[in-house]
């Protein structure tokens, strides 16, 4: 009887029809030696009697499995790192799952039955598991909830979150508005943001068209004079990130838009019906008729204008955090769907509330950037928390950690940043000189007089370093510099690439280009971009005034929306650290080049140059060693598993991730209180391992299972065709006669595999050229049912695989660096052998 006869058995492992050697498990102890068949054989639990079976989802496991997890239970007794290779269909997930459960749950067993002397097993509250592959978060959720629905009655169900990005989080990211604007999600989410803070923050100098129903404390209205507050005033805004009241108004007004009788209809997201009008709301329908009444003015300042989130305002109306809980999710289990679709319902933020609900999660499942990007997990740990010594961390596709986190790890500098930076320092030295006029903010002359005192009194005292006016201007300069500098090297490397000029290359499709700014080949003490600025009369002291006037402008700002007067965020730290860490950051560990990501836009700035509606030009600091770094992350969280099906050599790997010598936590290890002129080069921290005694060291452990995939089923074929490179391929054309040689060569081949018999998935390069070899199989005569994948959300992707496999004899042209090709759990009735081919 198989698994799908019985519900009670694990999913049969990968094995064909007939029972085949396995190879020898290997051990980081040598001992290596078991029987190799004894991996396969289905233990009943019932029989084994352990305390953590009750979390395990069926009645019976593999014996891998169950080695697994008593392994990474005596790893965990000591904080340890345990690292996992198993082939595709061992289990891994569901065996690290159960182990990092029982760790949160059972302290006392664990310290009775894993702690020798008298020693505690030690303290865990959450499992953080993490994946690089989108598809791959579908099957944790499904390995959640099978978890969840198999509990005792008498065990609590595991309360679990999954966390995604704002784009997929956000109630406006998912409709098309006209009148949301015009720009990157990014930069709409946060300018729509901005202004819902300044509208509901205390001391905002918005009015109110206050709800009938609604009774509000004086404090909240904003004629109250915060210079001196009551005592219940300043607790309140001690306690409260904004002013609840005024959240919970702005959400009511913009839901009577909805309801009114007005030209809107009610908003409806992902087919879920909202309580706000299908348009964006701008301040001036929060403003009562009345508001100008006794002014000169017939509007609100321009500072105080634009349009806003409303979602964000309810998140933060009434008391703290979502109106809902874990109750509300499907077995317990929060994915991205179930959490959107109740928060948007409710008229609240799903980004913000997914943040909440992760800080009572027991599990959380994310992606890498929450784990290893130092931004994200900035952001993340600001709002949630979820990473430290109480962390058991689950490391998904650990082959993949090396080159993903090189990225995460790597520093740049847009043109765009530049620019907004470049505004903050204008703005900042006009306040400070009285040229009130050339400034957002509408002063009348005595309000005049206070800011310029308050803009000059901060920079004067920011920190440890005095800024004055002319630091203002000096560094203004330096960034505008900066800004030429990196058009004429974009410029410069596009003439380099394109023989028939840019424009024509967009329309082929733009391709990420880079420009290296100092020799790979050799170290050396400096760059282009380095010898370019002294070549200016800058001098190498220059780098540094970037950072510490960078901080000053951050201190004006938090001091102007301190006093009420202006609310922006300034680029501050971020430009000012990465002007530091280009002067100081060790050159063999991180290459400086100029990098070109292809980004269509429609208008760009003016001052920027024309090829930029295609490109974003970047200065970009690459990570080319990431362990120390990698180390860093590692000794934060309480211990963890990096599990993969390659993972040998396994000190090699070791070395490459950083834990072949990772320091166990301690309190000294936590984010130390530093001013913000000693604002670290990185994010993360960066341990010494040199020094450290054994007894300092987490053990790491290493263990292979084997690979069960029939060699009668196993075959990789090499064709001889030159390299498919950007300059050889040329441009994607459907006529053969205008294809260069590599081209024709390249789909000759790919037209017989896509002939021959059995399901074929066709890689390509990128989603570009998959969207060519599909859309040239389709002109020809082609009897298999051809399916496209593209860049898009995981429904997207269920949606064509599973066509893909009902069609019989099929082909799915994709991206080699898809979802498809990595990450997807390909179900037993889909593991037959198959043709399939990968540029």
């Amino acid at each position: 009887m198989t698994s799908e006869d019985n519900p009670d058995q694990p999913p049969t492992p990968p094995m064909g029809n007939d029972t085949q050697e396995p190879d020898e498990t290997v051990s980081s102890a040598g001992t290596g030696g078991r029987s190799d068949a004894a991996g396969v054989e289905s233990v009943s639990l019932d029989e084994h009697g352990a305390e953590w079976t009750r979390y395990f989802r069926y009645d019976a496991a593999y014996r891998d499995q169950i080695d697994a997890i008593d392994s990474f239970l005596d790893l965990l007794a000591d904080n340890g790192l345990y690292l996992f290779e198993g082939a595709c269909g061992t289990g891994k997930t569901l065996a690290a799952a159960t182990a990092g459960l029982h760790a949160i749950r059972d302290r006392n067993h664990l310290s009775d039955a894993r702690c020798g002397d008298g020693a505690s097993f030690p303290t865990y509250s959450r499992l953080l598991i993490v994946t690089p592959v989108k598809q791959q978060l579908k099957q944790f959720v499904e390995e959640m909830r099978g978890v969840n629905q198999s509990l005792p009655d008498d065990i609590d169900t595991v309360p679990t979150v999954v966390m995604r990005g704002r784009g997929d989080m956000l109630a406006y990211s998912n409709v098309s508005l006209d009148s949301i604007g015009s720009g990157s999600l990014g930069d709409q989410a946060e300018d729509l943001r901005d202004v819902t803070r300044s509208a509901m923050r205390f001391n905002s100098g918005i009015p109110l068209d206050w709800p009938a129903e609604m009774d509000p404390p004086e404090f909240s209205r904003c004629e109250y004079d915060w210079s001196d507050p009551t005592d219940k005033a300043e607790q309140l805004r001690e306690q409260y990130r904004y002013d609840p009241w005024r959240a919970e108004a702005i959400s009511m007004i913009v839901a009577d838009l909805a309801t009114s009788d007005n030209e809107f209809n009610t908003l409806t997201v992902d087919g879920v019906e909202t309580p706000y009008p299908d348009y964006v709301p701008h301040t001036s329908d929060l403003v009562p008729e009345s508001a100008f009444d006794d002014s000169a003015l017939d509007q609100l300042p321009l500072d105080l204008q634009g349009k806003f989130d409303p979602f964000y305002a309810g998140f933060f109306a009434g008391e703290p955090g979502p109106s809902f809980d874990f109750n509300r999710a499907p077995d317990g289990v929060f994915d991205r769907d179930a959490l959107f679709k109740i928060a948007v319902q409710r008229g609240i933020c799903p980004h913000e509330t997914m943040a909440s609900l992760a800080e009572s999660a027991e599990v959380v499942l994310g992606n890498y950037n929450h784990l290893f990007d130092p931004q994200t997990r900035l952001l993340t740990d600001e709002k949630a928390g979820l990473i430290d010594d109480e962390t058991v961390t689950v490391v998904d596709e650990a082959h993949q950690i090396e080159s993903r986190v090189r990225d995460m790890l790597s520093d740049d500098l847009n043109i765009y940043t530049l620019k907004k930076a470049i505004a903050d320092i204008e703005i900042a030295r006009n306040l400070a000189v009285g040229d009130h006029q050339y400034t957002p903010l509408d002063l009348d002359p005595t309000e005049q007089t206070r800011v310029r005192e308050i803009v000059n009194r901060s920079l004067e005292t920011a920190e440890t370093y005095d800024v004055d006016v002319a630091d203002l201007n000096d560094v203004e300069d330096v960034l505008r510099v900066t800004m030429q500098k990196i058009g004429e090297y974009g410029a410069e490397k596009l003439a380099d690439e394109y023989d028939v000029g840019w424009r024509q290359a967009l329309n082929w499709g733009p391709e990420r280009l880079e420009k290296s700014l100092s020799d790979p080949e050799t170290v050396t003490t400096t760059d282009q971009f380095t010898e370019d600025l002294l070549d200016r009369s800058f001098t190498e002291q220059a780098f540094d005034d970037v950072s510490q006037v960078m901080l000053a402008i951050k201190s004006v700002y938090d001091r102007l929306r301190e006093e009420g007067i202006y609310d922006r965020e300034p680029q501050g730290v971020g430009v000012g650290r990465f002007f530091k860490r280009w002067a100081t950051a060790d050159r063999v560990e991180y290459h400086r080049q100029v990098v070109l990501e292809p980004r269509q836009k429609d208008a760009p700035p003016e001052e920027f140059p024309e090829w930029v509606e295609g490109w974003t030009p970047k200065l970009t600091l690459f990570n080319c060693i990431p362990c120390d770094e990698l180390r860093g992350v590692f000794a934060k969280i309480g211990g963890g598993v990096l599990m993969s099906a390659t993972i040998q050599p396994a000190d090699v790997f070791k070395h490459a991730v950083g834990i072949d010598v990772v320091p166990y936590p301690s309190e000294d290890d936590d984010d130390a209180e530093t001013t913000p002129s000693e604002v670290p080069l990185s994010i993360i921290s960066r341990p010494d391992p040199t020094g450290l005694s054994d007894d300092e060291i987490r053990p790491t452990d290493f263990e292979q299972y084997p690979l069960r995939f029939p060699s009668d089923n196993r075959l990789s074929v090499t064709v001889d065709l030159p390299k498919y490179t950007y300059r050889n391929r040329g441009r994607p054309t459907q006529d053969v006669l205008e294809m260069t040689d590599t081209r024709q060569d390249y789909i000759a081949t790919i037209m017989e595999l896509v002939r021959s018999p059995g399901n074929v998935l066709i890689a390509m390069p990128n989603y570009r050229e998959a969207k060519w070899a599909y859309e040239f199989a389709r002109s020809r005569d082609v009897s298999k049912r051809l399916h496209l994948d593209q860049s898009t959300g995981s429904r997207e992707t269920t949606e064509t695989l599973d066509a893909f496999f009902d069609s019989g004899a099929a082909v799915v042209f994709t991206s080699a660096l898809g979802t498809i090709t990595e990450g997807v759990d390909y179900g037993e009735s889909r593991r037959k052998p198959r043709s399939s081919r990968r540029e």
